[in-house]
């Protein structure tokens, strides 16, 4: 339509020099014909986004704004990346038409892959009897699968933070109170030169029970924590039952340190009652 307008405002301003003759041009009527000449393409111009032949078939970006016109047709599902669209024309409006099914079906597949992925970590983590050994000494190791039959409380400290030093002095408490009810204590130092410190930090505290170490990176590993992650906090606790199994993991940013000495009761308590494998936390 707008072409259209363009051709006759042409044909006019044509017809208009036809009919004033030679003297058009000298007389002013040259003028005239050069302000609707310039009308046609300045009205050209200010709808040229309307032409339906000036839209290019290419792909676009699914945050892209196209113009005021512009409707996604999309079910309602937020925050789904790498959607790409097609335009076409759809009446005198501009419609993106996605793949709905395609889409749909990758949102579910991702979602049965997530589900798949945490239900195999958490049998990994916890299914199976933990494995994990720390040096006592340059010649004597500590495995956990040492003490399978006894419930396990294992604290995974830094010999120089006071927060792992405090808890040390809990521990040393409550490990003499449950020792005789066939609960084991161990520590395991992992801070930069623990192999060092640790000799110190037993003879300054005199735990009554094993404390060895192990490098940052074993622990994080066995931990399932990137090395690149830095939120690990210390201490961490784990819970293990008698058939050497993780029924507790205590980060060291839970509120269950913001009352230690209660919280490692509880659990003891609700892990040496005869029902005490049932469900596992994190």
């Amino acid at each position: 339509m707008i072409q259209r307008s363009r051709e006759v405002l042409g044909a006019t301003a044509g017809a208009h020099v036809e009919s004033m003759g030679g003297k058009a041009g000298v007389e002013g009527g040259g003028r005239k014909t050069l302000h609707v000449a310039r009308f046609a393409g300045t009205f050209e111009s200010m709808h040229h986004h309307d032409l339906p032949a000036r839209l290019a078939g290419r792909v676009l970006g699914f945050d892209q704004h196209l113009c005021s016109g512009l409707r996604l047709q999309v079910p309602a599902m937020h925050n789904l990346r790498g959607l790409r669209a097609r335009p076409e024309m759809g009446g005198d409006r501009l419609h993106v038409r996605i793949a709905k099914q395609r889409m749909e079906f990758r949102y579910h597949l991702g979602l049965l892959m997530r589900a798949t992925l945490l239900a195999l970590f958490t049998f990994s983590l916890f299914a199976q009897p933990a494995n994990f050994t720390m040096q006592r000494s340059k010649t004597q190791t500590i495995s956990l699968a040492q003490y399978r039959g006894k419930l396990v409380a294992v604290a995974f400290i830094s010999t120089e933070c006071p927060h792992c030093q405090d808890l040390t002095k809990i521990l040393n408490t409550v490990a003499r109170e449950y020792a005789p009810r066939g609960v084991q204590f161990l520590e395991c130092a992992f801070n930069e030169g623990a192999e060092r410190t640790v000799k110190d930090f037993v003879e300054r505290f005199a735990p009554p029970f094993p404390v060895g170490w192990n490098s940052p990176a074993a622990v994080r590993t066995y931990l399932h924590y990137s090395i690149l992650d830095a939120n690990f906090f210390v201490p961490h606790m784990q819970f293990l039952d008698r058939s050497g199994v993780v029924r507790l993991d205590v980060p060291g940013e839970a509120d269950f340190f913001k009352t230690p000495e209660a919280s490692i009761r509880k659990q003891l308590e609700k892990m040496l009652k005869p029902a005490a494998h049932g469900s596992v936390k994190k």
